[in-house]
């Protein structure tokens, strides 16, 4: 396997979250309704942005990340989002990140393909050009983001977020290589 990159966790809500009047400082999040992701709990972005966080067992908690964010657009509260999943609906306008600082995550995106098969062309093609696209997504902003690098105004790049850019990648594989080449994206624990 190889590591494409590492992910980050940021605050987001709808830009008319609380009738416009957003937190202005990370401790005002203590008091605002938090949405919460069962594998990301805020209590880690609280830690790295210096402030005790005890989690009470309030508010809703979601088992995937979609319905997170879809809880954020409706204005339910501010949610602790994946950087590379939430960058569509910052560009859009959707979603505003509330602060700069993220916190990075126990996950990291990988290519996985089967044990030697890691010499085939095919894959070796797929799998350059799918690193290209990396770097050239976290040129542009568009992936990878890190406290100051300006998630909200990111530009995307060709590629877009590449979970949401995935099957497009099949695709390309399949047209780059003659043949459906299945090299995953996948998420599993960059710590054991």
């Amino acid at each position: 396997s190889i590591k494409l990159y590492d992910e980050d966790l940021v605050p987001v809500c709808r830009p008319g979250f609380r009738g416009g009047r957003l937190p202005r400082a990370p401790g005002d999040l203590l008091k605002m309704p938090l949405l919460h992701d069962e594998r990301q709990p805020w209590s880690m972005w609280f830690k790295a942005v210096g402030l005790d966080y005890r989690d009470a067992g309030q508010g809703p908690r979601y088992g995937d990340q979609t319905l997170l964010l879809q809880a954020a657009i409706g204005g339910l509260g501010v949610a602790l989002a994946r950087a590379s999943l939430v960058q569509a609906e910052l560009e859009s306008g959707r979603l505003v990140q509330l602060f700069s600082q993220s916190v990075r995550t126990r996950y990291s995106y990988f290519i996985v393909y089967p044990p030697g098969s890691e010499n085939a062309e095919k894959i070796q093609v797929f799998q350059e050009w799918l690193l290209e696209q990396v770097r050239s997504g976290e040129r542009n902003g568009a992936i990878g983001a890190r406290a100051g690098k300006g998630v909200a105004g990111g530009t995307a790049s060709a590629a877009g977020s590449p979970l949401r850019a995935s099957k497009r990648m099949s695709r390309a594989a399949e047209l780059r290589t003659g043949f459906w080449l299945h090299v995953a994206v996948t998420e599993r624990p960059a710590h054991r």
